[in-house]
């Protein structure tokens, strides 16, 4: 819900014709299904348009008014039409109320926000209260170094305040605020209540001898995916301890609980009280885009219970036993030492070796650059009429796009762009027709054809997934 000023002194200075540019890359950016609502207000309040975005950004963009002609800015006017659009019963539970503005409070005598004092603003706020069980990010955008556009946070105490330095940049990438601002909501409790934990479930204790164990990993995090590394045994007290089968690495799902086969040797030991515990390090593969979308730590740790060792023998697995049960270790990697060279050396021809030299100068050369090449990342979606047709993760550094049946889409290849993070190459046609070719950044479309074709960066469907 986009609530605007058009009240006359919006003409200086261009500030509606900015706003309407904005306003056109932020429409561009949003998914053709994706609802909206382009309110106006100045002695009044009316809705522009109302439904959702799509195939034609610019189509929605001119139902605005050419140019503003109010003669008073009633900004609680344009804010009671924005929370009648967030109280539809078919609203969605996630949502944005981006109110614009360069004046003061101006309205008719007998406007109910004639003051900030009025009792229509007293509505507003209740009305807004009963809307907190929802995610829906608030912003007042100024358009002059002064005005009133912080009255929304009477209404709504969380409203971000946007200063005319910053309005245009903000209203651009309003679909990855909002975004940010959704996963931002859920995944803070997610982060405060989640936990890791390593156990040995099979047993409590264990003697001298070899024995099979289970060692169980387990992630109460609702939205966050986890992985360890560098998983390690460690014995506190004297008794000697083998642990056979911990793998490199865990990787944890939401919610997902791994038990793992190992096979333990205590050796004997002098009696006094050890434990055995498992350690590793946690992380998980959003913390990236976590700590610098949302400015939110993420300070993964497992929680493990230790394994008590006692000096009583207990029953121990034979050894065809352990081996059924358990898989083998993986052979450590062992770096291969050359061989000695020969006491005598064979007189050399210089010339081979000069020429070898250059030869992997070149080809290490040619490595250099194929690896440095920039990779694909995130995922390409096809749409016809708003209607998913296709979508594609990308991965490497080109990927073919070829319709999911013959004459159901466009074809062509997708590149990565040497220095520009997600941000790719799209080169394609329909049915053999005139290609299309065009540079795409996160959240960016083409047409092609009667097919839209949308760039979604690595950032945006990690964000998706947690809102």
């Amino acid at each position: 819900m986009i609530v605007v000023d058009t009240s006359l002194s919006m003409r200086a200075e261009e500030r509606y014709a900015r706003v309407a540019e904005a306003l056109g890359v932020t429409l561009t950016q949003l998914q053709p299904t994706d609802h909206v609502a382009l309110i106006t207000f100045d002695d009044g309040a009316r809705v522009a348009y109302r439904g959702p975005r799509g195939d034609d950004p610019q189509a929605v963009l001119n139902e605005l008014p050419a140019q503003p002609s109010g003669d008073q800015t009633d900004i609680g006017a344009g804010l009671e039409l924005g929370l009648e659009e967030l109280e539809r019963p078919d609203a969605k539970a996630a949502g944005a109320l981006v109110l614009i503005t360069d004046g003061d409070l101006d309205t008719k005598p007998d406007s109910p926000f004639a003051e900030p004092t009025s009792e229509g603003w007293v509505d507003l706020k209740a009305r807004a209260a009963a809307l907190s069980a929802r995610d829906i990010a608030t912003y007042a955008l100024s358009v002059e170094e002064e005005t009133d556009a912080g009255l929304m946070t009477g209404v709504f105490p969380d409203t971000q305040e946007i200063p005319v330095t910053q309005f245009a940049d903000v209203l651009s990438d309003l679909r990855m605020q909002l975004l940010t601002f959704q996963a931002k909501q859920k995944l803070d409790p997610d982060l405060a209540a989640g936990a890791l934990t390593a156990k040995f479930t099979n047993t409590k204790a264990l003697g001298a001898g070899k024995h099979s164990a289970t060692l169980q990993f387990s992630s109460t995090y609702g939205l966050l995916p986890a992985h360890l590394t560098g998983l390690a045994a460690e014995v506190t007290g004297s008794a000697p301890v083998t642990v056979e089968g911990l793998p490199d690495e865990v990787i944890l799902t939401p919610g997902q609980t791994v038990d793992l086969p190992l096979t333990l040797t205590v050796d004997e030991w002098d009696g006094s009280q050890s434990d055995l515990l498992i350690t590793a390090v946690a992380d998980s593969s959003w913390s990236d885009v976590v700590r610098t979308e949302l400015r939110t730590p993420v300070e993964l740790t497992l929680t493990a219970t230790p394994l008590q060792l006692v000096d009583e023998p207990a029953p121990a697995a034979s050894e065809d036993a352990v081996a059924g049960e358990t898989p083998q270790p993986t052979p450590s990697r062992t770096a291969v030492a050359p061989a000695p060279p020969d006491t005598e050396q064979a007189e050399l021809d210089p010339l081979p070796l000069i020429i070898g030299g250059a030869v992997l100068v070149l080809l290490g050369l040619a490595a250099l650059f194929y690896f440095s090449r920039a990779k694909l990342e995130g995922s390409l979606t096809v749409l016809r009429d708003g209607q998913l047709v296709q979508e594609m993760l990308l991965t490497g550094r080109s990927v073919s796009l070829t319709p999911p049946q013959p004459g159901m889409g466009p074809s062509g290849a997708v590149s990565a762009m040497a220095g520009k993070r997600e941000q790719v190459l799209i080169k394609a046609a329909v049915d053999g027709g005139k290609p299309a070719k065009a540079k795409l950044a996160d959240g960016e479309s083409v047409r092609v054809g009667e097919y839209e074709l949308v760039y979604t960066g690595t950032r945006s469907r990690v964000l998706a997934k947690i809102s």
